[in-house]
């Protein structure tokens, strides 16, 4: 798979296999965890806040879109955290 993030198929313009998205269907129970993993918890997004308690200190950048409703929500988690600086 190409180093890109959100590339969803080749560069022949066809959709990548199956076979490229191994972990697909382990949040929703369709295929069991694979070894190592804990829980399906690890195979979800973390929240913000999960991510401020887990990287106290490393440098975060958060970028919303124009349209959300969620910007005090997120304005509050970051003052609450003191990552206004960070």
């Amino acid at each position: 798979m190409p180093d890109c993030g959100f590339c969803h198929t080749q560069a022949d313009e066809t959709p990548f296999p199956d076979s490229a998205y191994p972990y697909r269907g382990v949040r929703t129970g369709d295929k069991p965890l694979p070894p190592g993993a804990q829980s399906l918890a690890d195979f979800g997004i973390p929240t913000l806040e999960s991510v401020f308690r887990r990287f106290p200190v490393a440098t975060i950048g958060v970028e919303m879109k124009p349209e959300s409703t969620t910007a005090p929500q997120v304005a509050a988690l970051i003052h609450q955290y003191n990552r206004a600086d960070h």
